[in-house]
């Protein structure tokens, strides 16, 4: 049985359009959390994203101290999107 190189090339061709699908939810999550809390305190709008992306992307890793850059951008209202 010979393998056909194009089957072996697909896991990675996958998971660069899984990885673009979960950053473009990552994205629209935190453009709607700007919409809706910009100018609110800091820690309110953390809880408020770690919460929505941990319902959205259970499993994902979190990086904590970007979220809090995000969170302090929305309670500054200076997040650009």
């Amino acid at each position: 049985m010979t393998l056909d190189s194009r089957h072996l090339a697909q896991p990675e061709t996958s998971r660069a359009r899984y990885d673009a699908a979960m950053a473009d939810i990552e994205r629209q999550l935190i453009r709607a959390v700007n919409e809706e809390m910009h100018g609110q305190n800091v820690d309110r709008v953390h809880d408020v994203l770690v919460t929505r992306l941990k319902g959205r992307l259970p499993g994902g890793h979190l990086d904590d101290a970007t979220l809090r850059q995000v969170a302090a951008a929305i309670a500054r209202g200076t997040l650009r999107v």
